[in-house]
């Protein structure tokens, strides 16, 4: 059950919806439905499977009893994370909307009910991509980070507590940075972001769990704080990072090309670009200079007030920017 929520909620589909229901062989049952080039497609994950539906269906003599879609399945992973009620997956997958139906009555559910969130985004398209897609479900399920997980904990763990022992860490006093030592990955020095910065409040942040979460915006932040001589070098860069055999994680950082740099505020490190993409996985894809992000945020935020999320300007803002120009009836009051 499981894996086929987590493949629904990851795998590259054209309206993924899962199925709930009994065929000749098993009493319930999960499926995968798609489409491809307009036709309607399954996967059966227990049985290794990509066939029509229509002909899945009748070989197997499936019988629906609900389908949930990839916002539904959002809201029942909301539900259970939020109240801690793992237990009733079944049942939220069963009585899908009856349960939605009942609990939109109340206020702190209300949002249940909503097609469109507060900046008038249709909720499904923004679980296309993002924090709230490729983890969405059991991301804990097979979850291997990549071949260097262990080795990517200890790094989350010592730049929280760098007073803390670690295997593979150690203070290098004559080149004055964290050395990193280990037989597969290799070698590699870093420095700790909360280190470099004079911010308490910042460092305080840095050095706990609270730096998680908001990479999108915290990588803007830092890519303005940089100090001018590396502004003119610096890019924010939009991309994702493996976090199991199948899955990546959408994340952004901030990339200084002088001299081959990555500032990470999420794991409050500073290093090598080229160990950096080596130890998490990175697949980059989309680098704007720090200086032209700043103009973009004047105008789609500022001028046009589109209230975006700062993870759509990371990835599409000079499009959008550039849409805008052509627009320019948008910012007249």
């Amino acid at each position: 059950m499981h894996r086929v929520l987590k493949l629904a909620c990851s795998l590259d589909l054209v309206n993924p919806r899962v199925a709930i229901g009994n065929s000749l062989e098993e009493i319930y049952s999960l499926i995968i439905i798609y489409q491809e080039n307009g036709i309607e497609k399954v996967i059966v994950y227990s049985k290794n499977l990509i066939m029509t539906k229509k002909d899945y269906y009748e070989l197997y003599k499936f019988n629906e009893l609900n389908i949930v879609s990839k916002m539904d399945l959002y809201n029942i992973y909301y539900l259970m994370t939020n109240f801690n009620n793992y237990q009733y997956i079944f049942e939220y997958l069963l009585f899908t909307k009856e349960i939605f139906d009942e609990l939109s009555k109340k206020d702190m559910f209300s949002f249940f009910k909503e097609k469109y969130n507060i900046n008038g985004l249709n909720k499904n398209n923004y679980l296309l991509f993002g924090d709230n897609s490729d983890s969405l479900f059991f991301w804990s399920v097979d979850s291997k980070y990549s071949k260097f997980e262990k080795l990517i904990r200890e790094v989350d763990d010592f730049t929280e507590n760098p007073q803390e022992k670690s295997k593979h860490i150690s203070y290098d006093k004559e080149k004055d940075r964290y050395i990193l030592k280990e037989r597969k990955f290799g070698y590699f020095t870093f420095d700790l972001i909360s280190s470099l910065t004079k911010n308490e409040e910042v460092q305080k942040i840095l050095l706990s769990k609270d730096r998680y979460g908001e990479c999108h915006i915290n990588a803007n932040i830092l890519g303005r704080a940089l100090e001018d001589e590396n502004k003119k070098s610096a890019f924010i860069v939009g991309g994702k990072f493996k976090i199991n055999e199948i899955d990546y994680f959408y994340h952004t950082w901030v990339e200084i090309d002088d001299n081959n740099t990555v500032l990470d505020f999420n794991h409050n490190i500073v290093m090598n670009r080229d160990k950096y993409y080596k130890l998490f996985e990175i697949v980059p894809i989309s680098k704007t200079p720090v200086l032209e992000m700043e103009d973009i945020i004047k105008i789609v935020e500022n001028d046009a007030d589109l209230g975006l999320h700062p993870m759509y300007l990371n990835y599409f803002g000079s499009e959008i920017r550039q849409d805008l120009k052509k627009n320019e009836m948008i910012f007249r009051k």
